[in-house]
């Protein structure tokens, strides 16, 4: 350093050289917050504008600051020290932390902070984003994906038929929904699984509108096969131009002993009889692609003992092979709950497992 600056104060150092280079105009520029503030003392050496409207702070009143005052503190979802920020180096470190505006108000940010040697002065640099929006858009859908799951049927039992349900989502909402329907008077359980393209609130609000229209279908007593083309044509106006919905609708009728179904784009599902399991294939195109569109009915006989798992491919798309499933059916439902929970799954999970006694 110049003998001539030797003796000046850092941030002395710093504004000069900075408004000499344009440095600081240059932050002025920028979308985000930057906070720059002296590595020892954690004295706020610049704030650009929009930091400073973030903050409600003037040009003048900024000098007179410190991170303390602009801080909540530190500790867990507060933020990180300085020292530790140093200590990270050039690496630097992301974090979350709780700031207090001009006014008292404590606002959520996400932060990107970096020790740098700038002008022969030692700093931190704090680029900062106001989370307030983010925070309360992440309430609403969790907020959905509670009203979303609350809508979907537990798990059933009575004399004839023991009904297990799972239910994943990717993230809080969820593209994957199904129903079922107990028709006492003729020992029938009705349903379905539905799997509508896409993630996200949209895709959610498009989910609840399918539902309305399979729950008409299911109080029909239709075959599956017309239900789903019943929906399919009703549920026209719930797809854009690129989205479709794919499902598969059953109706167990235990008097008869006769499984009929119908696939419209899941066209799979496994069936369990004397303690070995396959999957079951069937055709139909999916749900959305034309509204004219005819499902074809397809039928299974079964017996005591014997079990059904209806699936959405999220789901289907982690299993092993079917010799590495349950030994008992009756630990189907907990294993599928299982896999479904597991890190990694790139996509909404939902089943029914239907066990006939």
């Amino acid at each position: 350093m110049d003998k001539e600056f030797a003796n000046w104060p850092d941030d002395r150092i710093f504004r000069t050289f900075c408004t000499y280079c344009e440095r600081l105009a240059f932050f002025d520029m920028l979308n985000d917050a930057i906070v720059i503030v002296a590595a020892t003392s954690g004295a706020i050496m610049f704030m650009n504008e929009r930091a400073r409207a973030m903050y409600g702070y003037g040009m003048s009143e900024t000098a007179a600051l410190g991170l303390d005052d602009i801080a909540a503190g530190t500790g867990p979802g507060l933020g990180r020290t300085l020292t530790e920020i140093t200590a990270a180096g050039s690496a630097g470190l992301v974090f979350s932390a709780i700031r207090r505006r001009k006014s008292g108000e404590l606002f959520p940010v996400g932060v990107s902070a970096r020790q740098m040697r700038l002008h022969g002065t030692e700093i931190v640099a704090f680029l900062e984003r106001d989370l307030t929006a983010d925070l309360a858009t992440r309430e609403e859908v969790i907020l959905a994906g509670k009203v979303q799951q609350g809508m979907l049927p537990p798990d059933f039992a009575n004399e004839r038929v023991a009904v297990a349900t799972v239910y994943q989502p990717h993230h809080h909402v969820s593209g994957d929904i199904y129903d079922y329907k107990w028709h006492a008077a003729g020992a029938i359980l009705a349903g379905y699984v539905a799997d509508v393209m896409g993630h996200g609130v949209a895709t959610a609000i498009r989910t609840a509108a399918l539902q309305v229209h399979f729950r008409r279908a299911l109080e029909t007593g239709e075959p599956p096969d017309g239900q789903l083309a019943g929906v399919n044509a009703a549920a026209a106006g719930c797809f854009a131009a690129d989205s479709f919905a794919a499902a598969v609708m059953f109706a167990a009728d235990f008097d008869q002993g006769v499984l009929h179904y119908a696939a419209a784009g899941i066209n799979h599902f496994i069936v369990y009889r004397d303690g070995s399991y396959r999957v079951e294939k069937s055709p139909g195109l999916f749900l959305g692609i034309t509204p004219e569109e005819e499902f074809t009915a397809c039928r299974l006989c079964f017996r005591p003992g014997d079990g059904f798992v209806f699936l959405s491919d999220g789901l289907f798309e982690l299993l092993p092979a079917t010799d590495d499933y349950p030994g008992s059916f009756e630990a189907m439902g907990p294993w599928l709950r299982q896999v479904a929970a597991r890190t990694g799954r790139r996509d909404d999970a939902a089943a029914l497992c239907l066990m006939v006694k």
